[in-house]
C-alpha cells in the first residue's frame, strides 16, 4: 500500500466526520481492511464475525448490479447494526450498475443513515454515474497486478489464495466430519433397534457429542499445522489469532469463514506493508 493511501486510511478511520460515500480505485483488499478497522474503531466490544460488513458483487449472466440488489442494500442500511456500532457496504465493480440501480443508490447517498459507509470499488471510475461520483471521497491505490507481483516476490498469499485455501480446508474437515458420523452411526445401529424412543434420543445426543469432539480434534490438528507454517514469525498476535480460530470453531462458526479470517489476520502485516 502506498504511503499516501495508508495515511488516508488512518485519517478517515480517526475522523469522526468520515464521508458516507468512499470511492476506492484499485483498492479491493484495502477496502476490506478499512471496513473492518473502521467498524472496530467505532465499537467498544471486540468484533469477531463483522456481520455488519456487507459485500455486493455483480449478478448473473449480465454481470451487472440490479435494482433489486440496491433496494436490498437500502433496506439493510435502514436497519439497526447487528454486532458493531455501524455498517459498511462494499460494492465491487461499482461501474457495472444498471441505470435504475444507480439511481436507486443515489437516494441513500443523498440521505445516508447514521454510522453507515458505502464503499464503491472500481477500476474505471469514469463509468460511475457522475452524480454519485461527485459525492464520493476518492482515494486511488496501486493496480492489483503490481500488488500481487510484490506478494509473489515475498511469498505472500493473495486474497484469492486465502479464499481457495479456506474453502479446501473447510471441505476436507466437513468430509471428515461426515465420515466420523457415518462410522459412529454404523457402530450404534444395532443398539438403536433394541432401545426405546427416549433412550434413542439420549443416545443420538451422545453420538452428536462424540462427533463434535472428534471433529474438534481434527480441527486442532489443522490449526497446529497452520501455526507451524507461521512459526518463523510467531508472535503474540499469531497465537491470539490461532486461539480465536479455535474458539470460533467451538462456537460453530462456519469453517470457511474462520479460516478466511485466520489467514487474513496472519497475513495482514505483510499484505498491508
Amino acid at each position: 500500500m502506498s504511503e499516501f493511501a495508508n495515511n488516508f486510511l488512518v485519517k478517515i478511520i480517526k475522523d469522526k466526520h468520515v464521508a458516507h460515500l468512499l470511492l476506492f480505485i484499485h483498492g479491493a483488499e484495502e477496502a476490506t481492511i478499512f471496513a473492518k478497522k473502521w467498524l472496530q474503531s467505532i465499537t467498544a466490544k471486540k468484533l469477531v464475525h463483522f456481520s455488519d460488513f456487507h459485500v455486493l458483487k455483480v449478478e448473473g449472466k449480465t454481470g451487472m448490479h440490479s435494482i433489486d440488489a440496491c433496494r436490498q442494500l437500502i433496506e439493510k442500511a435502514s436497519m439497526s447494526p447487528y454486532e458493531a456500532s455501524g455498517k459498511v457496504f462494499l460494492i465491487h465493480d461499482a461501474e457495472r450498475m444498471l441505470p435504475s440501480a444507480a439511481n436507486a443508490l443515489l437516494k441513500i447517498v443523498e440521505e445516508p443513515p447514521p454510522q453507515t459507509i458505502i464503499i464503491l470499488l472500481t477500476n474505471e471510475p469514469e463509468k460511475i454515474l457522475p452524480t454519485i461520483r461527485s459525492r464520493a471521497q476518492c482515494v486511488r491505490f496501486r493496480a492489483k497486478k503490481m500488488q500481487d507481483e510484490k506478494r509473489v516476490s515475498q511469498g505472500m498469499m493473495t486474497l484469492q489464495e486465502i479464499a481457495a485455501a479456506s474453502e479446501k480446508l473447510a471441505s476436507i474437515l466437513e468430509k471428515q466430519k461426515a465420515r466420523i458420523e457415518k462410522e459412529l452411526n454404523k457402530i450404534y445401529e444395532p443398539t438403536f433397534k433394541e432401545i426405546s424412543a427416549k433412550q434413542r434420543e439420549q443416545l443420538e445426543h451422545e453420538i452428536e457429542g462424540q462427533i463434535a469432539n472428534r471433529n474438534l480434534e481434527e480441527v486442532k490438528k489443522v490449526l497446529a499445522t497452520i501455526g507451524a507454517t507461521y512459526r518463523d514469525r510467531a508472535s503474540d498476535k499469531t497465537l491470539e489469532a490461532l486461539s480465536w480460530a479455535k474458539l470460533a470453531i467451538e462456537r460453530s462458526t462456519p469453517l470457511e469463514n474462520v479460516f478466511q479470517s485466520l489467514f487474513f489476520q496472519l497475513e495482514a502485516e505483510r499484505v498491508i506493508a
